[in-house]
């Protein structure tokens, strides 16, 4: 059986992941990833925005702050890092089947990312 927490401290981050969190946590770094991946994505300057409230209601008042004070009115490309968001989510206790809906990814590209990262 994996264990999700060293698997998901192992998996790399692609450098605007890396960049989030480093003002806001890998957490929120991987939620954001879960959230806007695949596309460019404005970073609220203001959490008195819609946008701003709206990322408050996805990471927390305190790494939405952090990220908003960094990386404010920046726009990055937010990849999306499925083999780390489904060790994320794994650490979460998600089940598989959870994650490949959440993902639109198949069961056994779930299994496979979790047992390559086993294998690391």
């Amino acid at each position: 059986m994996t264990r999700p927490h060293q698997t998901c401290a192992s998996a790399p981050l692609p450098a605007s992941l890396a960049e989030i969190a480093d003002h806001a946590g890998r957490e929120a770094a991987l939620a954001i990833a879960l959230e806007h991946g695949g596309r460019s994505w404005r970073v609220p300057a203001r959490d008195q925005s819609p946008e701003g409230q709206a990322l408050i209601a996805l990471l927390g008042h305190a790494p939405a702050q952090a990220l908003m004070q960094g990386c404010g009115g920046h726009v990055l490309e937010v990849p999306l890092a499925r083999r780390a968001v489904v060790l994320w989510l794994t650490g979460r206790g998600l089940g598989t089947g959870e994650i490949a809906r959440a993902l639109r990814i198949a069961t056994g590209t779930v299994r496979r990312y979790r047992r390559e990262a086993r294998a690391r």
